[in-house]
């Protein structure tokens, strides 16, 4: 019977872009919560894994500690392309999340918006003002399109449209971490 430790290790093996603890308890069936964050805190500390505040592979939630295999930190690693691993009954949530994210994005950007103006209204007026390249107003929008399929419509989201989401979140992280003013 495998330990937790090694479950742990397998999730994060398969998970490269890492997870942060809540999903990794997911993923590896440790339970509780709490074990999880003891077993890589300990597992941080002996240098096998990596832990950070940065995005989620799964949940996509920026504001957690995430861990990775390796003791060297992504920021000194070769650049690794961001990939949401994103399960299918997880994607509506995952998709909440990153729309959150973009909103957090848009209202650094411009927190003076008009009443009952939306997210696609706000991103277009950002993008039409150069305050927001097109390429990046484009992948919000896109976003922003399949999370309201996802989450209103209940539209089943193909492999090929994850790999969208995917591609699209990491532009727009990309280009979000290279301004200092939305850090």
């Amino acid at each position: 019977m495998e330990s937790a430790r090694e479950r742990i290790l397998e999730a994060l093996e398969a998970n490269p872009a890492g997870l942060c603890d809540g999903c990794l308890s997911e993923e590896a069936r440790v339970h509780p919560h709490q074990a999880t964050n003891q077993i890589c805190r300990r597992l941080a500390d002996r240098g096998v894994t990596h832990r950070a505040k940065r995005l989620c592979s799964r949940c996509a939630s920026a504001t957690k500690l995430v861990n990775q295999l390796g003791a060297t930190p992504p920021s000194e690693l070769q650049p690794v392309k961001k990939e949401l691993t994103i399960a299918p009954q997880d994607l509506g949530g995952a998709l909440d999340s990153i729309r959150r994210r973009i909103v957090e994005i848009v209202n650094r950007l411009d927190d003076a918006h008009a009443r009952g103006e939306g997210l696609s209204r706000r991103i277009q007026r950002l993008r039409d003002s150069e305050a927001l390249p097109g390429t990046v107003a484009c992948m919000m929008l896109t976003l922003n399109s399949l999370r309201n399929l996802a989450v209103y419509e209940q539209t089943k989201l193909t492999a090929k449209v994850h790999s969208v989401i995917d591609s699209a979140w990491a532009v727009v992280e990309e280009w979000a971490a290279a301004q200092s003013s939305l850090r």
